[in-house]
């Protein structure tokens, strides 16, 4: 029955598009500007699912059912909430890992000694 394309999203599915999305920008590497852009539509996020609704409807039928779950996640503030604090903590993952990576380069090069001087350095 095509009517079935109208189901809610099942929580499941809500948290594997919001993976699958977390996991596309940070494979390109999107995280800033994902932030910036989703803090700024989340007023409008419920405007813009249903837009989407209305633009993409004659197209379900043919579309997979994921189409119409896709609209659902991202047109409710508490997924996007839950989107941008999944990158916020990877980003802040990211930046400890760095951190630490440098302390220990610094770690390394302190234990090494002295160095050598060149002969322009008197």
């Amino acid at each position: 029955m095509p009517w079935d394309i109208w189901r809610d999203a099942t929580p499941e599915e809500e948290e594997e598009l919001l993976k699958k999305a977390e996991e596309m920008i940070e494979q390109y590497q999107m995280e800033p500007l994902a932030l910036i852009m989703l803090e700024t539509i989340k007023p409008l996020v419920y405007v813009g699912g249903e837009f989407g609704r209305f633009f993409i409807a004659p197209l379900l039928p043919f579309l997979d059912h994921k189409a119409d779950a896709f609209i659902q996640t991202f047109e409710q503030r508490r997924n996007i909430d839950k989107l941008i604090t999944a990158i916020e903590v990877k980003m802040k993952e990211k930046e400890n890992k760095k951190r630490e990576e440098k302390k220990n380069l610094e770690k390394e090069e302190s234990g090494k000694g002295t160095r050598k001087k060149k002969w322009w350095f008197f």
